[in-house]
């Protein structure tokens, strides 16, 4: 990997240092979590259909659905989706939600 750095710096002719480099690929980066309100759900089954609905979204890391607040908690990956595509992806299937509280 080291060596790959290496050359990708030579060819690139970039001004970050191999230190940087290595900092960079070994450091992951840092998941976000939302809180969101959900409309309609009428009983504890409709939870499984969320979940099942949010499983094909790549970047989705958790997903905790609690029927007796209508919330969903999802820890995602902001890379590969975004709470604007959560809050569709659930709207789109009968569910309505919204933001209610961002933390990253």
């Amino acid at each position: 990997m080291k060596n790959i750095l290496i050359f990708l710096l030579l060819i690139t002719q970039s001004p970050i240092s191999i230190g940087q480099a290595e900092t960079a690929i070994k450091k992951p980066l840092k998941n976000a979590t939302v809180i969101l309100d959900i409309q309609n759900m009428t009983c504890p089954v409709c939870k499984y259909t969320i979940k099942k609905a949010l499983e094909v979204k790549n970047g989705l890391q958790q997903v905790t659905i609690n029927y007796d607040a209508k919330t969903a908690t999802i820890n995602f990956d902001p890379t590969k989706t975004s709470p604007d595509r959560i809050v569709k992806t659930i709207t789109n299937i009968g569910y309505p939600a919204k933001l209610q509280a961002k933390n990253q």
